[in-house]
């Protein structure tokens, strides 16, 4: 049932009380009207069905506890109730009009139009189809777009959340817009701009520049050259500069070009809410954009890193029970096969064969946060689909294996983590959050025929959702629960700090296994930076491990490289560690790349040096012949 489906009779004589209370529910989604009298309410009712009413229990010529008594002997068992006033306010009266009436509650005057719509939306709990987003109702829509329609969803969508960045961004590019996209919610505004769905220039607080680092680390130039181009008096960009002194081909700017937009990007997919806004045809002269296939390998970086799985498994919530289906861009699927998330996918041809819903294929897949992203990533490209009918699944083993997942996921997280929503999110955002899991976490929404253990722990997991929805909702619970929260947080910080520091120290000083223990005990608090990973990494790729045991170490540490943005992917320790992964690897010329890439960008970090020179010998004395150490310094031929 959708909104719009409910009718809700406001019954009050105050037109000043009733009218706001009925424009917020309509406003609201509902479909509802106001009446001054009991005589007003028959005539309603003999008109079209209602499913609610609101009734003041001070009402001309008859009460209202009679109202209501009589509106439930006319329409039926199933009608809702919800009493106000505000002249009646001793508690026993209360009480014995909501057993009278089976009212659901009972709110004095004056009271918070919230707090109304809240128990209106409390009252429909596992009725009303969930409310999708303009973006949302893409997955499922079968339509081609254009740039029009692409602007009319941004219109209508108004804000999103950082992590809904790689949709919009995919969605200009799918239909080739040209304009610029505008982004509100940080410090200063943000601008990315499209030529033809290319992104070829992205606006932002971020005045770091990867480019000098980024010709470096692909080889494109030496240091000294990157130097020689930043000392020339000139104010063109550094890429053309060494272009007019014939230092580096155009190729070369264009890629890097491409790179550093990307890193940009990443660092504005935040856990924040943006204003959004587009504006088309724009008119520039566009030379250096980001091509198709960088965009795929960008958008698969930007997801997998980013993109958190407590928020996608709240976004994907309305489709748990829509089976998977191809999408209109299905063959792209080949095409891109050499791509994490999608050479590491679920089996596709089997879903798609099966008609398997998105409950059945979170059943079968234990890393649930890489499926959610890989189904992400997947849907953003219309690779993917959500079919538009939904199948009601009498699989109780599949769902209950569900509900143990959710559980067990559940258990370590804060009420804000619980709903997907940041710490600052308003009201109605967390709300809207509640009400999505509670369309399909209702304990009515269980079969009657479903074992008694499902039903249990549906009803377990859905009060532990209540508990955070009203603990949240409320401004002093909510005030006094960030207060708790804050102070427990803090002290979780200083013991990270901590640890991450004792085992820094450890690790300097080559005492690998002691900072494997450190980092272990931060990594399970889940509070540490974008940078811990490198140093878990190094830490476990130097402590002794047997070689049964490899195989399972290079999995873990290819898992964390993964998740490591690429704003961070440009330090000597970066290149350090994955020189590292792939020495263990047993791919020593590789690792002989990467460890000349960690000592070019900081020629002091000693155990790079360290790690190149063993390897050149090895490889000298097994009779390959590679360049000496400074090698790299020497001015390109080519």
């Amino acid at each position: 049932m959708k909104k719009s489906d409910i009718n809700i009779l406001v019954i009050d004589d105050e037109q000043l009380q009733a009218e706001p209370i009925t424009k917020a529910l309509v406003r609201s989604g509902f479909n509802a009207k106001y009446v001054r009298n009991y005589d007003e309410a028959q005539r309603e009712t003999q008109i079209k069905d209602y499913h609610l009413l609101i009734v003041d229990c001070m009402l001309p010529r008859v009460n209202g506890i009679e109202v209501a008594t009589n509106m439930r002997a006319k329409l039926g068992s199933n009608l809702k109730i919800i009493l106000i006033s505000g002249i009646f306010k001793d508690n026993t009266f209360k009480k014995e009009a909501i057993e009278k009436t089976k009212a659901i509650c009972f709110l004095e005057k004056p009271f918070d139009i919230e707090d109304i719509l809240e128990e209106v939306h409390t009252a429909f709990n596992g009725m009303i189809t969930p409310e999708l987003t303009p973006f949302q109702q893409l997955f499922t829509k079968k339509f081609n777009y254009d740039s029009k329609m692409v602007t009319d969803v941004i219109k209508a969508q108004g804000t999103i959340h950082g992590y809904e960045i790689p949709f919009v961004l995919t969605l200009l590019n799918t239909t080739k817009s040209s304009g610029k996209l505008t982004l509100k919610g940080l410090k200063e505004p943000i601008h990315i701009k499209f030529n033809n769905g290319q992104i070829f220039q992205v606006d932002s607080n971020d005045r770091e520049s990867y480019f000098g680092v980024l010709l470096i680390e692909n080889g494109f130039a030496t240091p000294e050259e990157v130097a020689k181009g930043l000392a020339l008096s000139s104010n063109l960009p550094i890429g053309q500069r060494m272009w007019s002194t014939n230092t580096l081909s155009p190729h070369a700017i264009d890629l890097v070009h491409q790179e550093q937009l990307s890193i940009r990007l990443s660092k504005i997919i935040q856990p924040e809410t943006f204003e959004i806004s587009f504006t088309e045809n724009l008119t520039e002269i566009v030379k250096l954009s980001m091509t198709d296939p960088s965009f795929y390998r960008f958008l698969n970086d930007w997801i997998s890193t980013k993109v958190k799985s407590d928020w996608l498994m709240s976004f994907f919530t309305p489709w748990l029970e829509n089976p998977i289906i191809k999408g209109p861009n299905y063959s792209l699927y080949e095409t891109l096969k050499k791509i994490a998330l999608v050479s590491l996918s679920p089996n596709l041809n089997e879903i798609i064969s099966n008609q398997m819903t998105f409950s059945e294929v979170m059943s079968n897949n234990k890393n649930k946060s890489f499926l959610f992203q890989s189904i992400y990533f997947l849907l953003l490209l219309e690779i993917l689909k959500f079919s538009e009918e939904k199948v009601v699944s009498t699989n109780f083993d599949a769902s209950l294996q569900r509900l143990k997942d959710l559980k067990e996921n559940l258990v370590d997280k804060n009420y804000y983590e619980i709903l997907g929503v940041e710490k600052h999110s308003p009201k109605e955002k967390i709300q809207q959050a509640f009400h999505n899991f509670a369309i399909y976490l209702h304990p009515d929404k269980v079969s009657e025929e479903a074992p008694e253990e499902l039903r249990t722990l549906t009803t377990e997991i859905f009060q532990f959702l209540t508990e955070a929805h009203q603990t949240l909702i409320n401004p002093q619970t909510r005030e006094k629960y960030n207060f708790e929260l804050e102070h427990g947080r803090a002290e979780i910080i200083i013991k990270t700090e901590n640890l991450f520091e004792r085992g820094l120290m450890l690790l300097n000083n080559n005492k690998f296994l002691e900072a494997c223990e450190c980092f272990d005990e931060v990594y399970q608090l889940k509070l540490y930076g974008d940078d811990f990973l490198v140093y878990y990494c190094w830490a476990l790729l130097k402590k002794t491990t047997p070689p049964s045991q490899r195989t399972e170490l290079l999995n873990l540490v290819d898992e964390f490289l993964s998740r490591i943005p690429a704003e961070i992917r440009h330090s000597s320790s970066y290149f350090y560690v994955k020189g590292l992964y792939l020495k263990t690897a047993e791919s020593y010329d590789k690792a002989l790349t990467a460890f000349k890439h960690s000592f070019t960008l900081n020629p002091e970090f000693k155990p790079a040096q360290i790690e190149w020179l063993s390897i050149e010998r090895k490889m000298k004395s097994s009779g390959s012949g590679l360049g000496s150490l400074m090698n790299i310094f020497k001015k390109k031929t080519s």
